[in-house]
């Protein structure tokens, strides 16, 4: 379980595959987006990372964050 009373969590979604080497060839056109999770309070840290299809709010934030 990440997270809880007094505890830290990052959260931070991130492109991957964005980056072309020497720029030889065209960026893809495809896109590939995670969210990633990561609870400060263990030593080491843990985490999670999911690769998500849709970036809107209602698809990534809890139903109760959305009310606030």
């Amino acid at each position: 379980m990440l997270g809880g009373v007094r505890s830290i969590v990052n959260i931070d979604e991130t492109m991957i595959n964005h980056k072309i080497k020497a720029h030889h060839v065209r960026a893809p056109h495809d896109q590939t987006w995670l969210l990633c999770i990561v609870d400060c309070s263990f030593i080491p840290a843990r985490g999670y990372c999911s690769i998500i299809e849709n970036r809107s709010a209602a698809s990534i934030c809890f139903p109760s964050f959305l009310e606030l």
